[in-house]
């Protein structure tokens, strides 16, 4: 709310019911939209924005993975930035298992768990100008309408990084964690 958002969509899955209650209850003065995604047993976040879509086309957004914890500079450097970011760590030590982002001349081409040659520390943390975001989502609905759920939204930005503009948002040795199977995972 201090950075201007004033707008929220927030997929959800498992436990959505204590969830909706929670934030609910926080009683902020945002519109905040639910979506379920019911099938999330057998899908990938990529069928949860699929789901939301209706909420998430022509606009400007910050997208993130729910389990993310961050300080408030990192989203406010974000924020400030000019135009795509994700956020990326130059000094941490690749993950084996995590997302990392392929940079070549200051921009993400490809995002995933296998990349390791000029990657970076990469964390599920976007701001995505409505363009960008725009042809990323058109690639998400096509891998959900043939059936492809089950992989990373990131899968579907790989295909199309080449038509965004999507550059790295270096945040150092800032703290952001994110859980990710059983572990915590931190840049720092």
């Amino acid at each position: 709310m201090d950075a201007g958002v004033d707008e929220v969509v927030i997929t959800t899955g498992a436990f959505a019911d204590v969830l909706v209650k929670y934030v609910q209850g926080l009683d902020l003065p945002l519109k905040i939209t639910f979506v379920h995604n019911d099938k999330f047993k057998d899908t990938n976040y990529i069928y949860s924005i699929f789901k939301a879509k209706e909420y998430l086309q022509d606009t400007d957004l910050i997208l993130m993975h729910g389990d993310l914890v961050f300080e408030n500079s990192v989203f406010d450097q974000l924020m400030a930035a000019e135009g795509s970011v994700m956020a990326v760590s130059s000094t941490e030590a690749l993950p084996q298992k995590d997302f990392k982002a392929v940079v070549v001349d200051d921009k993400i081409q490809k995002v995933g768990i296998e990349f390791f040659e000029k990657a970076m520390v990469a964390q599920p943390l976007y701001k995505l100008t409505k363009e960008d975001w725009g042809t990323w989502l058109t690639k998400i609905v096509a891998f959900c309408e043939t059936g492809n759920t089950s992989c990373y939204a990131e899968n579907a930005l790989n295909e199309v990084s080449g038509s965004c503009a999507i550059r790295p948002l270096d945040i150092s040795d800032a703290y952001l964690w994110y859980r990710h199977g059983a572990s915590y995972h931190c840049s720092k």
